[in-house]
């Protein structure tokens, strides 16, 4: 197997640097999936033991916490670069910099949950509570100030540890926090305790592993301990255009992928809302997992600005364009050709319109993943005013073609703008980050995708010929067919298209569980005083 291009440079990442990346990317999901997972079986618990009106002032609460989510002024991305670039030794500057940044987060928090608080009394009265209800929930949005200081305690410790590149613990912090309050949750509703126990409960959850999560920071590293003080402007003015042009970017993601649902309502009428929503769950629910693997190039772009280390952002920026299309190519595969059983299976009627919308966003997910390294990397080299702009475009576009191609095309339209609109942006952030690294597009995406034609051929084979041979009508038919599709790319993938370093993460996810049990093991045998290498 030809090796990259890439690796005969001096200064280029070595074998165990381009194996952690590829891991970090799949690591960052954990969380993720634990958080959905929780949920999923928290709702029918909560439900039955709150009841119908309470869990709907509990849906509530989070739908006011979760309205400033993706407002943090540009902090997040801020801390996660400077803690990146910022080497071994902190300087004054950046030390300066993350103490303003903890008093920042303290102050918004402090802030935002003041806002939530005094929001309560006139939001509960136009929930059309009942009289008890209506006298609890005060304090129930009071409380859920409280979630929101939390949470912003929690961003914090991730965005510091995503710095580190450790996003093990980021995901380990994610899924801890879940798992508490899930737990937390069942026990006091069990105990008999009410709406606001139950969400005083998850707000001390949250800030008790936000402590949790600066106490692992301190331990890992004494200098990036949280210190909050008086809150300097002068430490935050130098970063403040890189600030104020990542909260833009946020916002201009958020209008790409969240605003199809109310231009479509708004054209068409509400009940069209539902065959797109439909449609377009799956594929955006993969969206969302390429982007949680492409958030580990953003530090690592980020150190090499500061190092000016040009040959290695080239292999990092190969390597986050491949690895993203890898893991892409087989989940569009098993959306284009399963799709429809799959939302048959889901909500029993698959509309045409449903359908539509479901291979539509499945090629813009496929497009989304062109690019979305080139888009990281950019952002932590600090190129955050061009793509600001550049997505601010894409933004635009994307509503002017929604709204200009509803009437006629009906509700796939929303689909076909986020097509051509976010494959334009892609290309774009592949031209941007060549020429900031002297390659071309060609070469890169020829270096990129090579090895990767023949393992997508066998898996799309079997996404054909498996429908024709064995009928899928329900869950467990499409399960196996998913797994048997996905088993064929991925023995494509390692048989003939794979790198050494994508064969040895191979080898270290096939071991995994049992290094896993061999760990525990020893710590069994070590707490009954047990010798060998385990014991004490």
């Amino acid at each position: 197997m030809k090796e990259s291009a890439f690796t005969d440079r001096a200064g280029a990442l070595d074998a165990n640097e381009r194996v952690r990346l590829m891991r970090d990317g799949l690591v960052n999901n954990s969380g993720a999936v634990v958080s959905v997972v929780v949920g999923i079986v928290l709702v029918p618990i909560m439900l039955h033991g709150l009841g119908t009106e309470s869990y709907s002032l509990w849906i509530a609460a989070l739908a006011v916490l979760g309205m400033p989510a993706g407002l943090d002024f540009g902090l997040g991305a801020t801390v996660i670069r400077e803690v990146a670039a910022r080497g071994r030794e902190a300087s004054e500057e950046s030390a300066a910099l993350l103490q303003a940044a903890g008093s920042a987060y303290l102050v918004y928090g402090i802030l935002g949950g003041l806002v939530i608080t005094a929001l309560g009394l006139p939001l509960s009265r136009g929930l059309h509570l009942s009289p008890s209800l209506q006298q609890a929930a005060p304090l129930v949005l009071a409380l859920t100030g409280f979630v929101f200081f939390a949470e912003q305690q929690m961003a914090l410790a991730s965005a510091t540890l995503q710095g580190m590149q450790r996003f093990d613990m980021v995901n380990l912090l994610s899924a801890a926090a879940a798992l508490l309050r899930a737990a937390g949750i069942v026990v006091l509703l069990e105990a008999g305790q009410a709406l606001k126990g139950l969400m005083a409960w998850y707000a001390l959850a949250g800030l008790g592993v936000a402590v949790g999560g600066f106490v692992l920071i301190a331990r890992l590293d004494s200098s990036l301990r949280y210190r909050p003080g008086w809150l300097r402007w002068s430490s935050l003015r130098s970063h403040f255009s890189f600030a104020l042009a990542s909260q833009m970017i946020r916002i201009f993601i958020q209008v790409i992928w969240e605003s199809g649902p109310l231009l479509i309502g708004l054209v068409l009428g509400s009940v069209w809302i539902v065959p797109f929503y439909i449609g377009e769950k799956f594929p955006a629910t993969a969206v969302g997992a390429t982007w949680r693997v492409a958030e580990v190039f953003f530090p690592a772009a980020s150190r090499d600005d500061r190092m000016r280390n040009a040959p290695r952002t080239r292999e990092i920026i190969e390597l986050g364009t491949r690895w993203i299309a890898a893991l892409a190519i087989p989940v569009c595969l098993v959306f284009w050709t399963l799709g429809p059983g799959l939302l048959r299976a889901w909500v029993h009627e698959a509309s045409p319109d449903a359908v539509h919308v479901l291979w539509l966003m499945t090629g813009v997910l496929l497009a989304d993943a062109l690019g979305l390294s080139a888009l990281s990397i950019l952002w932590g080299y600090g190129k955050a005013r061009p793509l600001a702009g550049v997505l601010g475009i894409v933004a635009l576009s994307t509503v002017t073609l929604s709204v200009a191609l509803l009437k006629p095309v009906g509700v796939s339209a929303v689909a076909w703008a986020m097509l051509i609109s976010i494959f334009a942006g892609s290309m774009v952030f592949l031209n941007r980050v060549c020429k900031m690294c002297g390659l071309g597009v060609l070469e890169l995406m020829g270096e990129s995708y090579r090895g990767l034609l023949l393992p997508s051929l066998l898996g799309g084979a079997v996404a054909v010929g498996l429908p024709r041979v064995v009928p899928l009508h329900g869950w467990p038919e499409l399960v196996g067919a998913t797994m048997a599709i996905l088993s064929a790319y991925a023995l494509g993938f390692l048989l003939i298209g794979a790198r050494p370093e994508e064969r040895e993460l191979a080898r270290q996810i096939a071991k995994a569980p049992f290094l896993g049990l061999r760990a525990a093991f020893k710590s069994v045998r070590g707490l009954f005083g047990g010798s060998g290498p385990g014991g004490h």
